[in-house]
């Protein structure tokens, strides 16, 4: 009997340290479980990250193409004034320095007839034809001024 007791008590202690190791295994088990699951819980917050990432670099270059487009337009249209400005201010120098060579033309011929007219007066001989010939020239090359000027509306 005391050999079966002993022999019961081995295998008692044997069939409670395979419990204890089957509980020791099932705890690790569930660790490894664990592990798993928070490693693919990780996995897909990395694959999010990743994501927003590569949108934010997508959305950073259709952003500086916006702005690249902005700036050109903006060159552009400095430019398209630019032009737009030089050849208004040559246009005005040209036609004022028409219309001051017209003048001074009128002026030099005006004083050429009155020195004319004035050596008649002296002598005598006041024409009056003349006078009205000057005055009528005078008010046409006045409108001729005014349409080379104004791009031909009077």
């Amino acid at each position: 009997r005391r050999i079966e007791a002993r022999e019961e008590s081995k295998r008692e202690k044997s069939r409670s340290e395979r419990r204890i190791e089957a509980r020791e295994e099932s705890k690790r088990e569930k660790n490894r479980s664990e592990r798993r699951f928070e490693a693919r819980e990780e996995s897909k917050r990395e694959k999010s990250r990743s994501e927003r990432r590569v949108e934010a670099r997508e959305e950073s270059k259709r952003e500086k193409s916006r702005s690249e487009r902005r700036v050109e337009a903006r060159e552009e249209s400095k430019q398209e004034k630019t032009c737009e400005a030089r050849e208004e201010s040559k246009q005005e120098k040209s036609c004022e320095a028409r219309e001051e060579s017209k003048q001074e033309k009128s002026r030099s011929k005006r004083r050429v007839e009155a020195r004319e007219e004035s050596k008649q007066e002296k002598g005598g001989e006041v024409r009056e034809e003349m006078r009205s010939e000057r005055v009528a020239k005078t008010e046409k090359s006045g409108v001729r001024r005014q349409k080379s000027c104004d791009g031909g509306r009077v």
